[in-house]
């Protein structure tokens, strides 16, 4: 973490020294005078504190921001001189306790470099609560003609029948009669549909949302100058600008304010000022700072002065001190007046960034475009007619386009209607010849067609991925090949109109098409089918590990039923040693009964624990603790009795990779030994939404709402000492590995991504299935149970056990994940080959599948299922379903943490068991068939939006989407 901290040291000085500002004047002027206050402050405190001037001790400018990457850059001057450098070093190697110091110390200074400012009567109120920023006010004063001019046409965007935000940001005079604010504020009341965009309904669902700009709410007045906004003439879509263009409706009485101009110019240092109307931010880390920079003068208009400090592609990056609730501000030019950039977003400690007037104008000719093509379709008619057109047959749902090259496409229904959700297409270098709609394609005949069909659509900027895949209809995987063309995000045809595009075909040659919405993957340009079939060595030493048959007992039971409780009981009984391998650890309520069961003076505990997490902001995991909280805990408990590793991991997902580490990709393991009697294996993990808190006082509903809070998992409790030693012994031996094989700190930059919120919700058909919670079984005698580990024996020892499947096969798993070609790695394509041989034998009676939905993948997984070979009547998907479990027969049953996927059951670390007992069997099969009742057929959201990474700085909400961690996004899908 030290050459983490010096580079954050390093570019936080230099934004502090503001090399980029052109006028270097200001900037040494702001750096006088900020020395200037610390040295006074610094007297006043030891005068305070000692009564006494002695000791007193100034330093220049430099402090090591927190690792906070989510927040708003909150900047200041810096002195660009030499003397900084060795300064810069000694702060490196301070400790973390010390930094953190100075930071908190020193950033209530940054006032006086970045100040925010009141407006009021339209002017910049030039008041400093610390000392007079003398540099600031000349400045100021010599552009209050441009500023009195500009602060007028910038107002508050409110909202009436919406009580949780009554005002959520700026918006600024654009064009006669139309203001300019941001995507992400107009969605709080606007959305697309089918005939363009529309006020969403308010808190009263009778009524939409009200819109109104008002252009004063300004410091100590009660004058308002509100205009409605009579529509929303333009919303960006995600790939372009964040960028939403209302329409504002006179008012009579009042003039709207006028226009304000774009830059022409180059902004790069530039001496600027966001004017807007600033939120507080609960989230900030920095709350008693915030408050004094913004002089808890929330929500009304203040003007901020800073620099240009970069111009990129799209936005520029400046420095002004902003909060939510500037979304929409205009950045201006204090010397011309002109708007340089529209404000979007932040980053704490690091910069704003703000839209270039390029890509304003780009917004305005769009909304100002009209349709610049022309397509027209045939009337319907009674029987199917054929014309020609130019020499070439035409069907009567076809249409010709000449812009200038010709390209027939089938515009989807023979009816003549056309497909509203259909996206867009522009021509592309391909010459593609008209011909009938063609049937009973082959999967082959599809792929053959993709280079054509891939020249064709080559050159659009909303097609992602063109690939063979099958027909989705109504949300239901139909079995006809068909061109599966992944976008962007979908479009309504005017939206595409506008942005230059036409509608994609319903056939191209005569392939048909369909239209899916890209995965993140896709978007990303990662193969990941290829990626997991690559082949990977490890130096692990695979183990032997033998069936016994021996006098032992078992308790079974499952969560959200009894999971817990079962587990809470086995930790009460430790009485010298706990060995945990776990993937996720975090539930605070597990976290809890751990520290309590190694309570005992002479009590140690092994552990050794994937690196990262899975949390999320809401749900059951909301309070949950990280890794390094929960190891911090317990080796404040037990200090030289606790071991402690990360696991040996090659390449964990979103992290830094381990060129020794031992596993491919996780660590995904779930056991605990007690002691050298017993032990605890699930395929949950432990956090709070694996293990429900049941009878920890918390109101938990009915069973069938904690069925659809909680993950299904199956849990075994094994009381053996002899399993339990082999266990612990692998355990310890991972810890021994992961210490010699352990890799160097690395600095990790988290990159978020959008989720839709319907990826999360439970669906209505389990909602409203009822279920009734089952209770725990001990099965006790003489039992014949076979330990499954990976890397070493798990797909030897499944694969003879399917083979041997007489009459049934009930597979409930996470991950269910076959190539669609049979490319799948050795050791995975066997267990899928063995399956698809059984799903074709007669004699399997029951062949059913379990897997869990909710991801952007969904479809390519289902695509993948049914090519392979699998009905998918066969399968069913439930979105919290967790557990690896598979039954066979009348008598085996496997349980535990093995995914099936190509390293899930070949190069990751996980455990299972077989249990050799009709008992079990019988416990497991009645879990089994109340989830069948209560999945579904597999679905698909043909108009969802896309899991897309969240751009840097962007620190807006967007409405039913949740911002979440790609590595956890992707680790979710295989934990």
């Amino acid at each position: 973490m030290k050459e983490l901290g010096k580079t954050l040291v390093e570019l936080n000085a230099k934004n502090l020294g503001a090399p980029y500002a052109r006028d270097q004047e200001l900037v040494k002027r702001l750096a006088a005078e900020q020395q200037a206050t610390r040295y006074q402050c610094r007297i006043d405190e030891r005068v305070a504190q000692t009564g006494a001037f002695d000791d007193i001790v100034t330093l220049p400018e430099a402090a090591n921001p927190r690792l906070d990457f989510d927040h708003r850059f909150r900047p200041t001057a810096l002195p660009n001189t030499p003397a900084l450098t060795p300064v810069v070093e000694q702060l490196s190697e301070r400790s973390a306790e010390q930094d953190a110091a100075r930071i908190r110390e020193e950033s209530i200074a940054l006032r006086q470099g970045r100040p925010v400012l009141a407006i009021k009567d339209g002017d910049t109120v030039l008041e400093f609560s610390q000392s007079a920023s003398t540099a600031w006010r000349e400045k100021l004063v010599a552009a209050s003609s441009q500023l009195r001019r500009t602060i007028p046409s910038v107002g508050r965007v409110e909202l009436t029948n919406y009580v949780a935000a009554p005002s959520i940001g700026t918006a600024w005079m654009i064009a006669p009669e139309v203001a300019v604010t941001n995507r992400h504020v107009a969605e709080y009341f606007v959305q697309r549909s089918a005939g363009g965009l529309r006020f969403l309904l308010g808190d009263d669902r009778r009524i939409p949302i009200a819109v109104d700009v008002d252009f004063a709410e300004e410091f100590g007045s009660d004058v308002e100058r509100e205009f409605s906004v009579e529509e929303v003439i333009y919303l960006a879509p995600m790939n372009l600008p964040d960028i939403a263009l209302l329409r504002i409706k006179g008012r009579s009485g009042l003039t709207l304010p006028p226009p304000l101009p774009l830059s022409k110019t180059s902004s790069v240092g530039k001496t600027v000022a966001v004017i807007g109307y600033p939120h507080r931010d609960p989230f900030l880390p920095e709350q008693k700072l915030m408050d004094e920079i913004f002089f808890k003068g929330y929500e009304r208009k203040q003007i901020a002065p800073g620099f240009v400090m970069n111009e990129l592609t799209a936005d520029i990056e400046h420095d002004c001190s902003t909060l939510t609730g500037n979304s929409g501000s205009p950045v201006i030019d204090l010397e011309s007046g002109e708007v340089v950039g529209h404000h979007r977003a932040g980053i704490f400690l690091s910069r704003n960034f703000a839209v270039t007037p390029a890509g304003i104008t780009q917004a305005l000719d769009f909304a100002r475009r009209p349709p610049i093509i022309e397509a027209k379709a045939r009337p319907p008619i009674q029987k199917p007619d054929v014309a020609t057109v130019g020499g070439a047959a035409m069907a009567n749902n076809e249409v010709q386009i000449t812009i200038p090259l010709t390209i027939t496409v089938s515009l989807g229904d023979p009816s003549g209607t056309f497909n509203s959700a259909t996206m867009a297409a522009k021509a592309g270098p391909a010459d593609m010849r008209a011909t009938p709609p063609r049937t009973s394609l082959t999967w082959e005949q599809i792929e053959d067609a993709l280079p054509a069909i891939r020249a064709a659509l080559g050159s659009r900027r909303d097609v992602i991925a063109v690939k063979p895949g099958y027909r989705v209809t109504g949300g239901v995987m139909t079995k006809e090949p068909v061109v599966v063309v992944s976008v962007r995000q979908r479009y309504e045809p005017n939206q595409l109109t506008a942005m230059g595009l036409l509608p994609l075909p319903g056939s191209i040659d005569g392939y048909p098409i369909d239209v899916a919405v890209a995965t993140l993957s896709e978007s990303l340009g990662i193969d990941v089918e290829a990626a997991s079939e690559a082949p990977w060595h490890s130096a692990y030493k695979k183990r032997k590990l033998k069936p016994v048959t021996d006098t032992m007992s078992i308790t079974l039971c499952a969560s959200p039923d009894t999971g817990w409780p079962e587990l809470k009981s086995f930790l009460k009984k430790v009485n010298s040693t706990l060995t945990v391998a776990m993937y996720d650890f975090g539930a605070p309520h597990v976290v809890e009964a751990v520290r309590a069961s190694v309570k005992a003076p002479d009590a140690t505990m092994t552990l050794v624990l994937q690196e990262g997490e899975s949390l999320k902001k809401k749900g059951p995991k909301k309070d949950d603790l990280k890794d390094a909280e929960v190891v911090d805990l317990l080796a404040g408990d037990l200090k030289d009795r606790f071991a402690f590793s990360l696991a040996s991991v090659y390449r964990p997902v979103g992290y830094k990779s381990n060129a020794f580490g031992l596993f491919e990709s996780s660590y995904h393991i779930k056991v605990a030994v007690r002691d050298n009697d017993g032990f605890w294996l699930s395929s949950g993990n432990w956090q709070s939404s694996n293990q429900a808190p049941i009878g920890e006082g918390e109101d938990l509903g009915t069973p069938t709402g904690m069925w659809n809070a909680f993950n299904r998992e199956w849990h075994a409790i094994v009381d053996h000492p002899g399993l339990a030693r082999t266990f612990r012994e692998h355990i310890e031996q991972d810890l021994a590995d992961a210490k010699q094989t352990a890799r160097p700190e690395a600095p990790i930059i988290e990159r978020y991504v959008w989720v839709p919120i319907d990826y999360l919700e439970p669906d209505v058909a389990q909602i409203e299935a009822p279920y009734v919670l089952r209770k725990s079984v001990t099965i006790n005698g003489k039992i014949k149970v076979h330990p499954l580990l990976t890397p070493d024996n798990y797909s030897d020892v499944v694969l003879d056990l399917l083979e041997r499947a007489k009459r049934r096969i009930l597979f409930q798993n996470q991950t269910f994940k076959p190539s669609g070609d049979g490319s799948d790695r050795p050791g995975f394509r066997e267990l899928i080959e063995v399956m698809l041989r059984k799903h074709n034998d007669p004699a399997i009676e029951d062949l059913r599948i379990i897997w869990r939905n909710g991801f952007d993948t969904d479809r390519q997984v289902a695509t993948n299922i049914q090519r392979r070979g699998f009905d998918l009547e066969r399968v069913r998907v439930n979105r919290h379903c967790h557990t690896k479990g598979i039954i066979i027969d009348d008598d085996v049953v496997v349980i535990g943490s093995h995914n099936w996927s190509s390293q899930g059951v070949t190069t990751n670390r996980d455990a299972s068991l077989i249990i050799y007992d009709t008992r079990a069997v019988r416990y497991f099969e009645d879990l089994f068939q109340a989830d069948w009742v209560r999945s579904k057929p597999p679905e698909f959201y043909e108009n969802a939006a896309p899991v897309a990474l969240v751009e840097p700085g962007d620190e807006s909400v967007r409405p039913r989407m949740i911002k979440v961690p790609l590595a956890e996004w992707l680790a979710e899908q295989e934990s």
